[in-house]
């Protein structure tokens, strides 16, 4: 009998040292998740402020690569 319950303290050790791994791992893998997620948000935020920045500048940039031509014929980035 003696062998037998040393045995199942053998067992049970194991045990508890697999389920703290499990449950180490596992808490890895929720700040992971946590990590991507505000990752994913802040590049969301990025996309947003770089569409904003590209719809202000694209008038003027639209405006300086209109050529107006002048009375005299001349051509001018200045509206006449």
């Amino acid at each position: 009998m003696p062998q037998l319950l040393k045995k199942v303290v053998e067992c049970t050790k194991e045990a508890e040292t697999k389920a703290a791994h499990f449950e180490n791992d596992a808490e890895k893998t929720d700040a992971t998740e946590v990590a991507i997620r505000d990752l994913m948000e802040k590049m969301e935020e990025m996309k947003k402020v770089k569409k904003e920045t590209t719809a202000a500048a694209a008038p003027a940039t639209v405006a300086e690569s209109v050529t107006f031509i002048t009375h005299s014929g001349q051509k001018s980035t200045k509206p006449v």
